[in-house]
């Protein structure tokens, strides 16, 4: 463990050192646009850039905890394992939001996610996540082993599922590792960024000429040379643009090449954001597009609605389902048939406007869904005093406690608190 621990540091991994240049990258060749598509160039993508911003952001942002099933009732595990709150306890910088943010990072551009627990999976007591392009994997003999590359070369360590986390995601029948989402879309990345780079290069280098200036036949070259210095010095540069300028001696001015317009990043980057949203399943109004279909939700639920539904529970219920293995399961709690399992909170997404939210509660007030002091915990305000919010709840006169038989005409209702 201690060479694992010199080849990996022990620090928040951001988009821009993730896979670094070298050893780290993967060196696919040029694409048929002639530039190279790698993680790295991905990220000078701005459709890329938005979309892996937005999803790390709104994953490792989210309240998570574990939890414990025992027959139908869900409790919270308590104590809660001590990973959640310090991945890294040797290095306290790295926090839970630091942590998922890496490994949601690695998944969205390599499409896998490797995280070593020490000092074994069953009771991790310290998390890392690995850079994906340094693990290779194998299967010799039924059980996965993955080799780690040393980024002088060779193989540093093999490592077993006892002691490595694997999340992928888009897996090939048969395959060990996820598909990155960079690699299935090489094609139309490059495009892309083929289409930038000539724009970034007509405007940093301006060598295709804008247009012509036809003379007279017989013209002096040092008259032509005196009227292209004077043009320069009168009209060069963005300072004097739009000033009037004037040919003399029949002299013509004939216009070939590309106008302001022509070269317009605006088309580039409308493009840039739709492709992005496609690639990662985002509904594009969530990485800032404009387009009238992009923005057809009618209300900020809705949208959130519809964003976790087809784009964020792809990526979040992978990490959930690899995660579990890390949570004490029915091996070391005494109820039998127990379980456990990590659960991110989603609901954190759908909070929308005040009313909704008096509506909701009150909804689930009525039916014995919530009682008053986890409504109030839910928008972080203290319990009620002397205990008068906890486990009751005020049903209202339509409301039958499960259990309970109707009353017939002409009898008393009953009354009181469901338990």
């Amino acid at each position: 463990m201690a060479l694992i621990d010199r080849l990996f540091e022990r620090r928040a991994i951001s988009p821009q050192t993730l896979f670094r240049t070298g050893a780290d990258t993967l060196d696919y060749g040029l694409t048929s646009a002639g530039v190279s598509v790698t993680a790295d160039t991905a990220l000078n993508y701005s459709g890329i850039w938005a979309c892996v911003r937005l999803l790390a952001s709104d994953i490792s942002t989210l309240p998570v905890d574990a939890f414990r099933r025992v027959g139908e009732s869900r409790l919270l595990l308590t104590p809660q394992p001590s990973w959640l709150r310090t991945p890294d306890p040797l290095d306290p910088s790295i926090t839970r939001i630091d942590h998922f943010a890496q490994v949601a990072i690695s998944l969205l551009l390599d499409g896998n996610a490797f995280i070593l627990a020490t000092p074994f999976v069953g009771s991790a007591a310290r998390l890392e996540v690995l850079n994906p392009r340094r693990v290779e994997v194998k299967k010799p003999s039924g059980a996965p082993e993955y080799h780690v590359r040393d980024p002088r070369g060779g193989v540093a360590d093999v490592l077993s599922p006892i002691e490595v986390i694997h999340v992928k995601i888009n897996a090939k029948p048969g395959a060990l590792r996820g598909m990155s989402p960079i690699d299935a879309n090489q094609g139309s990345i490059g495009i892309s960024l083929a289409a930038q780079k000539w724009v970034e290069r007509f405007f940093a280098q301006g060598a295709m000429m804008p247009g012509f200036i036809e003379v007279p036949i017989g013209a002096a070259p040092t008259s032509i040379q005196e009227m292209r210095d004077d043009l320069q010095k009168r009209n060069g540069g963005w300072k004097r643009a739009g000033l009037l300028g004037f040919l003399t001696d029949g002299s013509k001015y004939t216009r070939t090449g590309i106008t302001p317009q022509d070269a317009d990043l605006a088309n580039i980057f409308r493009h840039q954001l739709e492709e992005g949203a496609r690639i990662y399943g985002i509904p594009p109004f969530m990485v800032g597009s404009q387009e009238p279909a992009g923005v057809a939700y009618a209300s900020s639920v809705e949208r959130s609605q519809h964003y976790i539904d087809h784009c964020l529970i792809h990526y979040i219920a992978p990490i959930e389902a690899a995660y579990d293995r890390m949570v004490p399961g029915d091996q070391r709690l005494r109820d039998s048939g127990s379980d456990t399992y990590l659960k991110f909170n989603l609901n954190a997404l759908l909070k929308g406007d005040p009313a909704a939210r008096v509506a909701f509660y009150k909804g689930m007030f009525e039916i014995g869904g919530l009682s008053p002091d986890e409504i109030r915990s839910k928008e972080e305000m203290a319990p009620l005093a002397n205990g008068l919010g906890k486990d009751h709840y005020y049903p209202s006169a339509n409301f039958t406690p499960l259990g309970t038989v109707p009353a017939t005409p002409g009898t008393a209702t009953p009354t009181g608190v469901p338990q």
